[in-house]
């Protein structure tokens, strides 16, 4: 549906999806980190370090 209003409307969309699939994975292996409590805290630093 998106395709039939142009190619603006079309990247809007394909830049959302990116960032919804980002989001995601990260809190999935943030998920994954947060069974050992050294781990997630190295994990949630390097994240913040590479955000900011």
């Amino acid at each position: 549906m998106a395709t039939r209003l142009g190619a603006t409307p079309m990247a809007a969309l394909q830049i959302c999806l990116q960032v919804w699939l980002t989001s995601s994975l990260l809190s999935d292996g943030l998920a994954v980190a947060g069974q050992n409590y050294e781990k997630a805290t190295s994990t949630a630093s390097r994240v913040l370090l590479v955000c900011f």
